[in-house]
This record gives C-alpha cells, structure tokens and sequence, in this order.
C-alpha cells in the first residue's frame, strides 16, 4: 500500500480525484461577483467533493478541505484531521479562494513590450519564456560572471526554496537572498548561537500554565497563531500576558500588559532573570556550562533589579516581581518572542528564561526542530569559502541574509553589476522599508524576472514573468510545521485555471536546459519526484508515510534526527543586553516612534489585495486603505478625530492614511498597519511601509521599530 501511495503522488493521482465524494448538494455562500470558470475538462455537471490540502497563505501548515462543485473550488475549510489546527482555520485560510479567482492572476509567460512600468506585455509559450531566461543565465554562467545573477526568495524553507539553494550554488552565485533580516533570521540565528540548532522555535501552549508574550505577532499574524489560539480556547486556558507598545483587537484575551516603549521588551526579560538569579528560583544547572554565564549573571544583577527596570520602561518594580512568581508557580511557562523580531538581547533572554522555567524540546515548553535534511544542501560541499565573501550583501555565511544592503549594491555596482534579477515570492518595492530605493534599484537592473502569480508593484518593473500555480492548483510536500514533526501534502483540488507553472518545476527545466554541473546538480525530472526525495530524507519510515498522506492529508513523522529534551545551552551571550539601537528621525521633528505590525489580514508579496482581509474588523472607516493606531492621549493634542485622514511623515516619506484612535497603544508610539492597500494600481507613494527606515544592527538585521514620524491632520 505504501508503494501505492508513493506511485500516486508521483503519478498526480489520488486525492485530486476526489477523495471524499458523494458531498450533499447546497448552495455554498461564496458567490464572487466575476464571470463563472469553466469547468475542467471530463468534469461532469453535478459532481461534487471534498480534497484535502494543505493552506499556502503562510507557513503553519494547517490542513484544509476544498469543497469542489462542478470542478470549482466553492469552500475552503480546516482538515480535523491535521493535527496543526485540527479542524480550525483563520481569515487567511479561508481567504484562499480569493487568490484562486483573483481578477490581477498572471494568465501565462508574459514578455515586456514598451517601456517599464507601463504594464504593457505579451503573452509567450513557456517555451520561450525559459529560451529567454536561459539566455540571459547562460551567457553571464559562460563570462565568468555568474555572480551578477541575483534571486530574492521570499520562501525559507520548503523543495522548491531548497531547490533554488542547490541551483545558485551550482551555477556559482553566491546572491540568493531570503527576506530573513527583515523577518525570522535574527531569531533563528539567536537560537543557533544559543542551542546549535538553528531554525524557529515552536511552543506547546496547550501544556502551558503562563504565557508572556514579546510582541503581539502570535495574536496577530504568525504562523504560531493557530496554536495560541487552540491552546486560549481550551478549558484550562494559560494564562497570558503581553509586553508590547500596542495590543490589538484580541486584547480582551489578556490577562495583564506591559506597556513599554518599543525596544525596551529585553529589560523586563533581563529584570525577570535577575528575580530568577536573586531568589534561586530555578534549576540554573542548565545553563551552568554555557559560554558566557558569568557576564550575564553580573551585568543582570548589577544593572537590571525590579527598581532598575521600573526605571528604565515606566512599569512598577512590583509588577515585575509578580510576574516572575506567576512564571514560576505556572511551570512549565513559556516566553514567546515575535518571529519577526529584531532584538537579538529580547531573544536571547527569552531562550534564557524558557531553559530555566520549562526546559527546551519538552511538554510544554519551546520546541525546537532540527535543520533540512542535508541531501537539500547545496550539490557541491567543496564549493571555495571565497564565494560567500563575494555576496552581494556583504553576508559570510550561505544562511545569513543583509538584504537591506541589497538596493544600494545595486545602485553602486559594487562589488559588482547585477544584470539578471529574479523575484520568487517576494515584492520588496511594496514591502521592504526604503521602498523607494528598491523602485529605483530594481529599474536599474537590465533585466528582471518575476514568478509572482499576481500582478503586484515589482512585477510592473519586471521584463519577464513566469507566474507560479497557486497552492491550490499544484503539489508540493510541506516541511514540518514547527515542533509538530507533522509533513503535510498540498496538491490541486481543481484543474489549473491559468497557463502558470510551478515554480519548482521552472527551476529543474531552466537546469536542464543550462546543462553541466547545474543539470547534474538538480537530477530529478519534475517537481514531484524532488519533493518525494525530500520527504525520505526525513524519515525513515517511508514505508506508512504515504498512505497516511493519502488518506488523511498529514503524516506525522518519525524523524531521522528526532530532537529529544536538551540538557542545557551551550552559549547565553546573545542574552547579554547590548547598547540601545538608535532611530532614524529628530526628536523634535518627529516626536512618534513607529510601531508596524502585520494584522490578521496581512499576506506577504501581491496577495494584500484579498477584500476578505482587508474587510475584518480593525480598520477605521473605509476598511481599503491603511490606518494608523494612536493613543487617546495623542489624539486630543494633534487634535484629531477616529477615522479621519492624516499624513504621517518620516525621514523616509510620507503617506496619508486613516487615523484609528486606539485605547491600547503606549502615548508616542504610532501602531502602522502593513498590508491592506487594496488592489494593485501601481501607486508606491500611499504603500504604508514607505514610511520606515531601513536601520540594521551590526549584523544587519531591520531594527522595526528604528524609525520616528509626525502625523498631522489633513483637511
């Protein structure tokens, strides 16, 4: 039977026919406003199903069934059995349709015709769409100058992003850039220091008997969302508490907020530790052998007491010293850092405080996954050392990423020219800070390809398009949601309603046409038989995992490199506090600091254009364009009433938006909504992240919260 479900996969077969038939007609509530789609071909009017899934719109990795009528998906719902969200499923998710009928699709291969920007474009057979690609690749790989090839990857883990490691690596550019110092990369790399394995954490909440939260990502926008939420919905719910400058609309879930001033999240962490140490509330033999502990325990104790910290962020020394009683009297609690932070001090505490309150890789407390399976890693070990030193960025590791440098090395030449750009998920004019900068860099680069499924404001600067299948039309296995050690399956619950591609199927065909070490680096023949690769390089136990996967669209794996309990840490210095960042911006000028934040609604690069999310509750008036949140307190001074439109300006910019007065935002702090723009118009100057800086740490990593503004009422 295993072989059977392993042929099925490779063959396309299985679960796309229909695995749950027989469904009772109705009419479903989703009625878009759009021409109806075909039918597939060989679908006969009155048929009905379920197919499992698995949802694209971000990385948790929750199962889905797709109701399918007549061969259009008509619903979307949660798979109870995922053991990821076991039946739930948020906004985004049950938005997927959204992107399936999305009237700015892709329909096929497009050529630019006119100049750039002018969104003028000619529809080429996929055939010619590699030729050109290839010969662009092709004649840099034969000059030497492979290098001059950059690719921005919004992907981080997965076949097709390891894919695209193996073929930059095999053609000779050191150039493939994640969006990891904008988003993750600070966290996981606090956590390679800190453990050794590298990676984002996950948590069992649902063991938890306290929850403090840094930042407000997991109510909000990461995939560690659906956990949380299962966990606040149980009977014997954790308690929960926050440490941010904003809540949002979930702040009736909380039990107790920490106010504090953007930044200042890692001197309550370090205050927490200094209880922690003073009163021998733990088992400190499990970080007893790490480097660093002595410099730690003495800059905790000299600098951050209770009285110390109530100095520095405006909470009570009390407040603290009760918090640290209830992590302790909780245990196993857990202290959950935003994925996308970049306070490496924050993270690095936090690991502290998880090691000592509830241990690592144990019931109830941070899980931690190991690395890809090494047969993803790039084909040629003994690639020189040298290559790395010649990226683009300036990183010295493959795994790093400075993509904020990306826009002035283009704009330089330096070290080098960069003549073939490509974008894979990934649209940096619309949401990287300087967006500006990368407007003018993109247009500088001879030549741009994108694989965006979507019309979106990088793709209109773009030469070629290759538009990717939506995750509801194509296959792909899903890595391991964190902490879970579950592997999902994503294949088409309908009939492609575009000329896409999958991209993974773009990037074997481009390497076979380039020949050489770079076909040879990349053997399979589609997509299907790389990702079957993948899933046996992650267990052993290959013989259940596709019968499982084809019954019930999940299989949890029996990992070859399972990760048990850790005995302690091996390095705490990330958790030594470091000086406070600077801000872009006067003072005087610009007396706010911006907080950004990705609501519910938010989905990454093109696809902000759903009005599913852009209608959830949260915004002010006109649910289309972005808000800003500002305190009562605040609003009073300007003065300005809630709904009514303001320019915000920084350094940076300046982009009018709708005012939310917001009773749970610290006064001087301007919670900015990212996302949420509404269709593409090619407009850049109203694009919310306009406004933000793009100051980096030493290790250049974003530091969000580094850019000041005003507002101003208009009218």
């Amino acid at each position: 039977m295993a072989d059977l479900g392993r042929r099925r996969f490779l063959a396309g077969t299985g679960l796309a026919a229909g695995l749950v038939a027989g469904c009772r007609p109705g009419r479903d509530p989703y009625t878009p406003e759009k021409p109806p789609v075909p039918r597939a071909p060989g679908v006969r009017p009155g048929t009905e199903s379920q197919v499992l899934s698995t949802c694209g719109l971000c990385d948790a990795g929750c199962g889905i069934r797709v109701r399918v009528v007549d061969g259009r998906a008509v619903k979307v719902e949660g798979n109870p059995a995922s053991p990821v969200n076991r039946g739930g499923l948020c906004a985004r998710g049950l938005a997927g349709l959204e992107l399936l009928y999305h009237p700015d699709r892709v329909r096929g291969p497009m050529l630019r015709r006119g100049e750039r920007g002018a969104n003028q474009w000619e529809s080429i057979t996929w055939d010619a769409a590699l030729g050109v690609l290839r010969e662009r690749v092709s004649k840099l790989q034969a000059a030497g100058q492979a290098s001059g090839v950059l690719l921005v990857d919004g992907e981080s883990r997965g076949t097709t992003h390891a894919l695209w490691t193996r073929f930059m690596a095999a053609l000779g550019s050191p150039n493939h850039v994640g969006h990891g110092a904008t988003g993750r990369a600070a966290v996981a790399e606090t956590l390679r220091t800190m453990t050794g394995r590298a990676g984002v954490p996950g948590y069992d909440f649902e063991g938890a008997g306290c929850v403090l939260l840094i930042g407000t990502g997991a109510l909000e926008s990461s995939p560690q969302a659906i956990h949380l939420a299962r966990a606040l919905g149980g009977t014997a719910r954790p308690r929960l508490v926050c440490v941010a400058p904003r809540l949002p609309r979930a702040a009736a879930l909380m039990d107790d907020w920490f106010a504090v001033e953007p930044g200042r999240a890692s001197a309550v962490l370090l205050g927490l530790l200094h209880v922690l140490f003073r009163d021998h509330l733990s088992d400190e033999s499990v970080i007893e052998k790490a480097r660093g502990v002595g410099e730690l325990r003495a800059a905790v104790m000299a600098s951050y007491s209770p009285a110390q910290v109530a100095a520095l962020v405006g909470v009570t020394a009390a407040r603290l010293e009760t918090l640290a009683g209830e992590l302790v009297a909780s245990r196993p609690s857990i202290v959950v850092v935003d994925e996308e932070s970049k306070d490496a001090t924050a993270t690095g505490a936090a690991v502290v405080l998880n090691a000592l309150l509830s241990g690592l890789g144990v019931p109830g407390g941070m899980l931690l996954d190991p690395d890809e399976p090494a047969v993803f890693s790039p084909a040629d070990e003994r690639q020189p050392a040298a290559l790395e030193a010649r990226a683009l960025d300036g990183r010295a590791r493959a795994e790093d990423s400075r993509i904020l440098a990306i826009p002035d090395a283009i704009l330089a030449d330096k070290p080098y020219p960069v003549e073939v750009m490509l974008l894979h998920y990934s649209n940096p004019a619309f949401s990287k800070p300087s967006g500006k900068q990368w407007a003018r860099a993109i247009a500088k680069v001879p030549f741009v390809a994108s694989f965006s499924p979507i019309l979106d404001e990088s793709v209109a600067w773009a030469d070629l398009v290759l538009p990717d299948q939506t995750y509801l039309e194509r296959w792909d296995l899903v890595a391991p949601a964190r902490g879970t050690g579950v592997v999902s399956l994503r294949q088409p619950v309908v009939a492609p309603l575009t000329n896409g591609m999958q991209t993974g199927e773009v990037i074997l065909r481009l390497a076979a046409a380039l020949g050489g070490k770079v076909a040879a680096a990349l053997p399979w023949k589609t997509y299907r038989e790389a990702a079957v690769a993948h899933l046996e390089a992650l267990s052993d136990q290959t013989e259940d995992v596709f019968d499982h996967l084809d019954e019930k669209g999940v299989c949890k794996l029996a990992r070859k490199d399972a990760v048990d309990a850790m005995d302690g840490l091996t390095d705490v210095r990330p958790a030594i506090p470091a000086t406070a960042a600077a801000t872009v911006g006067d003072p005087v000028q610009f007396p706010f600091v911006l907080c950004p934040f990705r609501d519910r609604g938010y989905a990454e690069g093109g696809f902000r254009q759903f009005p599913w999310l852009a209608e959830l509750p949260g915004a002010t008036g006109d649910p289309w364009p972005g808000y800003v949140e500002i305190a009562p307190q605040d609003a009073r001074k300007i003065p300005v009433e809630d709904g009514a439109w303001v320019a915000v300006s920084s350094s940076a910019g300046r982009v009018e938006l709708r005012a939310r007065i917001h009773p749970h935002i610290r006064p001087g702090v301007l919670g900015l909504r990212l996302g949420g723009w509404g269709r593409w118009v090619g407009d850049l100057d109203g694009v919310p992240a306009r406004l933000l800086g793009a100051l980096a740490d030493s290790s250049g990593h974003w530091l969000a919260w580094g850019t000041r503004a005003k507002i101003e009422r208009l009218g």
